[in-house]
C-alpha cells in the first residue's frame, strides 16, 4: 500500500491537511475489489498489472475502517485510518521554504513532540539542499532519522535515509556511506513494501554512479515495475529516464527509446506538464544523439518548449531546449537557423554580466 505517512499494525497514518491517494496492490487479483468507508462504499479505481490489481481511493481526510471486499462483498484486506496531529509549531517553518525556514524548523519550543521535531529537521535538510549547503542537510537528514525513530515512525526515518543516501551519492560523494544506508532500509522492505520502488532506484543512482551499469538496469528496472503497482508515477518516470540513460550508456538506443516511449503511452494523462516537458526534452535528446533513429527529435523538442513557455514556464529549460534544436539544425547543415536559435536562447536566459 501507499500513500500512508506512517503504516504499522495494520493503521494507515494519513498526512494532516492533505488530500491523500491510497493505493493497495493486491496479489493474486481478484477479478474486481471494491472499497468500504466505515461500512459505506466509497469510489474507487482498479487497474489490473500483471497478475495483480491496483485498487486506488482518496478517503476525503476521514479517518474510519478501511475494507476492501471482492465482487461477492468477502473481505480481503482491512485497516483502520487515522489522521496524524499537526504540528503548528512547523506550519511557518514549512511554507517559508528556504532560510527562514531552516531557522524555525531548528528553533522549536521545548518540550515540542519528537514527530514534530522529526518534521522539522526534514524540512531544515530539504531547505538547505535546496540552498547548497549540503553537508549541513546531511547532518539534518540524520537528526531527523534519529527522532522518528524515537517518535516510533520507521516509515518516515526509511525516507529521510534514502534522501541521505542519494545526498551522499551525488551532492556528497560518500559511496560506502550511502551504500550502507541503503543496506540498513534494505531490512525493512519485508515489512514495508511500499519503500521498494524508491529503494531500487535509489540503489541503481548509486551503482550508475559507481560504473555498475548492468547492476543500475536491474535496479531500476525493478524500480518500474514495483512503482507501477503501487502508481508512485513520480518514481516510475525518474527510474524509466535514468534507465533509458543506462540503456544508451550501453549502446542500447532501441532499448532505451522502447522505455521513455512506452512510458509516454502509457502514463501521458497522469503526468505533470513539468514531466511530460521533460520527458519530450529527453525523448528529444536520444533521438538527436541516435545514429539510425526512426524519428525526428524536433517534434518532441518542440512539444518540451510549449510546455517550459507555458503550463511549466522555466526560463532556463526553454533556452535549453533552444540550443538543443539549434544542434539539430547544425547536424543537418542549417548554421544561419542555428545561430538563428542560439540567439533566441540567448534572449530567453542571457549569461550572467
Amino acid at each position: 500500500m501507499s500513500g500512508c505517512l506512517e503504516l504499522k499494525e495494520r493503521t494507515c497514518l494519513l498526512a494532516p491537511e492533505e488530500k491523500n491517494t491510497l493505493v493497495v496492490w493486491l496479489e493474486p487479483a481478484p477479478a474486481k475489489a471494491v472499497v468500504y468507508l466505515d461500512g459505506k462504499k466509497i469510489e474507487s479505481r482498479n487497474g489490473r498489472i500483471g497478475a495483480g490489481l491496483t485498487v486506488a481511493f482518496s478517503p476525503e481526510g476521514k479517518s474510519g475502517t478501511v475494507e476492501i471486499r471482492d465482487a461477492s462483498g468477502t473481505r480481503m484486506y482491512a485497516f483502520r485510518l487515522v489522521r496524524a496531529q499537526s504540528c503548528p509549531e512547523l506550519e511557518r517553518a514549512e511554507q517559508e521554504f528556504g532560510k527562514a525556514g531552516v531557522e524555525r524548523a531548528r528553533v522549536l519550543p521545548y518540550g515540542t513532540k519528537p514527530e514534530c521535531r522529526a518534521r522539522a529537521h526534514s524540512v531544515a535538510a530539504r531547505s538547505l539542499l535546496f540552498a547548497g549547503k549540503n553537508s549541513e542537510a546531511a547532518g539534518e537528514f540524520e537528526r531527523a532519522v534519529r527522532l522518528h525513530r524515537l517518535a516510533g515512525e520507521p516509515l518516515q526515518a526509511a525516507n529521510d535515509l534514502l534522501t541521505l543516501a542519494w545526498v551522499y551519492t551525488f551532492k556528497v560523494p560518500a559511496y560506502e556511506r550511502a551504500r550502507g544506508i541503503l543496506a540498513e532500509v534494505e531490512k525493512s522492505l519485508g515489512e514495508y513494501p511500499m519503500l521498494e520502488a524508491a529503494w531500487h532506484y535509489y540503489r541503481g543512482q548509486l551503482e550508475r554512479e559507481t560504473g555498475r551499469l548492468r547492476a543500475a538496469v536491474a535496479d531500476f528496472t525493478a524500480a518500474m515495475e514495483w512503482a507501477e503497482r503501487l502508481r508512485q508515477v513520480k518514481i516510475e518516470l525518474a527510474a524509466a529516464q535514468a534507465l533509458a540513460d543506462c540503456r544508451q550508456l550501453l549502446g542500447r538506443p532501441a532499448d532505451a527509446w522502447n522505455t521513455l516511449d512506452g512510458l509516454l503511452r502509457k502514463r501521458r494523462r497522469d503526468l505533470t506538464p513539468c514531466q511530460l516537458a521533460d520527458l519530450n526534452t529527453n525523448m528529444g535528446w536520444l533521438l538527436l544523439n541516435w545514429d539510425g533513429a526512426r524519428e525526428e527529435p524536433e517534434p518532441f523538442f518542440r512539444s518540451a518548449l510549449e510546455l517550459y513557455r507555458g503550463d511549466c514556464k522555466s526560463p532556463d529549460d526553454e533556452a535549453n531546449v533552444l540550443t538543443n534544436l539549434a544542434l539539430a539544425e547544425m547536424r543537418r547543415g542549417n548554421p544561419e537557423r542555428s545561430r538563428e536559435l542560439l540567439e533566441k536562447a540567448r534572449r530567453v536566459q542571457p549569461r550572467p554580466g
